[in-house]
């Protein structure tokens, strides 16, 4: 009995390159790419295997896409994780202005890059939004960039409580823009 029930709550079997594949033409559209003949291993910090392939696209970038392993509800489990729009935000904010923001870099599979405004008036609040939506207007296609804005309001912390109030965070594409009537 126990050993029927081991089987049916087994981790999954690994992904192979072809399933590597399906997971980049479903997520994002690509045809023309290579996926590595085998993955890398890495621990990951839960301390479960994690398998790392390479994506080589048709313009010679790469990305990663993880097989990441850790533990569910019930048992491990694995699930596909890729570090594509990381890298090519990175790259585009990399050769813009992007004064007015904090530029926070969380590396990593999948990774972040995020723009924090911070603001303390409906002004500044304006004029974040205004520089974020031409940000996204210049951002190459299929990129989304990560944005934070935060209300700088004078009993934001008291004591050991934080208020977020006013504060908003997203992601916008080209072709989209921010409003601000939510952090308003």
């Amino acid at each position: 009995m126990f050993s029927c029930l081991i089987l049916l709550t087994g981790c999954g079997k690994p992904n192979e390159s072809s399933d590597i594949a399906n997971y980049v033409k479903a997520v994002w559209g690509l045809v023309a790419f290579k996926v590595s003949m085998s993955p890398k291993e890495t621990v990951g910090k839960d301390g479960y295997t994690d398998y790392d392939w390479t994506v080589t696209e048709q313009d010679g970038s790469q990305f990663t896409v993880r097989d990441d392993y850790y533990y569910g509800s019930e048992w491990v489990t694995h699930n596909l994780r890729d570090n594509r729009n990381y890298l090519r935000a990175k790259k585009y904010l990399r050769g813009v202005d992007c004064s007015g923001f904090e530029v926070v870099d969380e590396e990593g599979i999948p990774g972040c890059i995020c723009l924090n405004c911070r603001y303390s008036n409906r002004k500044e609040l304006a004029q974040g939004a205004e520089r974020l939506n031409a940000l996204a207007a210049g951002c190459p296609p299929g990129v989304a960039l990560a944005y934070t804005f935060q209300y700088e309001h004078p009993y934001r912390t008291i004591g050991n409580r934080s208020s977020s109030s006013g504060d908003t965070s997203g992601c916008v594409k080209n072709g989209e823009t921010v409003k601000i009537a939510e952090s308003e």
